[in-house]
């Protein structure tokens, strides 16, 4: 399916989900009166609205959890169900006590509904190196033969970025082009440091985002350009810049994948986390596992099909169907990005 297509109807099936607490509200509201009638119980008219209140609000957190463990689509489904359940059974009850229960039913489904509807996330991919320097034989990494160099190497990583973000289904890249391998290179060029920060600022401010997730300190596999991207990110967050949110994460590669893309490497020295600073974890499924490998796919100057192949799959063992993330700040401690 095309990913244009795909995220269209997510959006759809969620304003849907809306819609269908949307309704309720206003249904109920127009049915009490002759619910009352038919089925008695006035002294209990309150709790037909606070046990809606109560169930879809303490239930919120709990779906949070359970996304993690078994995935969104599949509590979303469950949580439609339940709410539609429970919507179906108000028509049947033969009492109020009944109808307090079912209702009860059908608060907490609505609390995923809302949620997910709340959490539908567009994704921006940032890009601030142009990719010129990233040719030939480096170290142990198999590059692909025959790749272009300088400038029309650069041109051709513009379009592997698109076709990469297109393969996640998320918003085309943005860009920002300065030199491959020179982000810190203050010698060359003392105000370059300044240049990348000034424009990575711009675009955190423009977007505004929720969340952002960066490299770590470690820069993920060392790269200098990573580990810099990293501490002006991280800067901007510390000092407040406007748009940088309090969520703040860093990734970093699994050993077995870097094992994978570097077989006569071994484990690499002081570079990835301890397993203790992983504190947040954002649950995938397969189909999402099978875009991630697409969108390697599209980075033929980097990588070749054995190496995407050994590495997706490593990867995919390694983090057994959670993505484990390193919170920057205490601010953004928990189980999922956005709580």
């Amino acid at each position: 399916m095309n990913p244009g297509r795909r995220r269209n109807l997510v959006l759809g099936a969620l304003l849907l989900g809306s819609a269908l607490a949307a309704l309720e509200a206003t249904a109920v509201s127009a049915a009490m009166p002759t619910a009352v009638t038919d089925l008695g119980g006035l002294e209990r008219y309150s709790w037909v609205f606070s046990i809606y209140l109560l169930t879809s609000t303490t239930t919120v957190p709990l779906y949070g959890k359970l996304a993690d463990l078994y995935g969104r689509r599949r509590v979303y489904h469950a949580a439609v169900f339940l709410f539609v359940l429970g919507s179906g059974l108000c028509g049947f009850a033969r009492s109020m006590e009944q109808l307090i229960a079912f209702r009860a039913i059908q608060g907490i489904g609505e609390a995923c509904v809302r949620r997910f509807a709340r959490e539908g996330a567009q994704v921006y991919m940032l890009v601030v190196s142009d990719g010129s320097a990233g040719s030939g034989q480096q170290g142990h990494i198999p590059r692909p033969d025959g790749t272009p160099t300088g400038d029309a190497l650069a041109t051709v990583r513009e379009e592997e970025a698109r076709c990469a973000a297109q393969a996640l289904g998320i918003q085309p890249p943005i860009l920002l082009g300065f030199p491959d391998g020179k982000l810190g290179d203050y010698a060359g060029d003392r105000s370059l440091i300044y240049r990348v920060t000034q424009r990575i600022a711009e675009e955190l401010q423009r977007l505004h985002p929720d969340v952002v997730i960066t490299w770590g300190p470690d820069g993920g596999t060392g790269h200098p350009d990573h580990r810099i991207v990293s501490s002006i990110v991280t800067q901007l967050q510390r000092t407040g810049a406007p748009g940088v949110p309090e969520r703040l994460f860093y990734m970093s590669l699994p050993v077995e994948s870097m094992q994978a893309m570097n077989p006569q490497r071994g484990t690499p020295p002081l570079l990835v986390p301890k397993a203790t600073h992983f504190t947040t974890r954002v649950s995938f499924a397969s189909e999402d596992l099978f875009a991630a490998k697409r969108s390697m796919a599209c980075h033929r100057t980097q990588f070749t099909p054995e190496v995407v192949e050994r590495v997706t799959s490593a990867a995919a063992r390694a983090w057994n169907n959670a993505i484990p993330l390193v919170p920057a700040f205490p601010a953004a401690a928990g189980t999922g990005l956005f709580e």
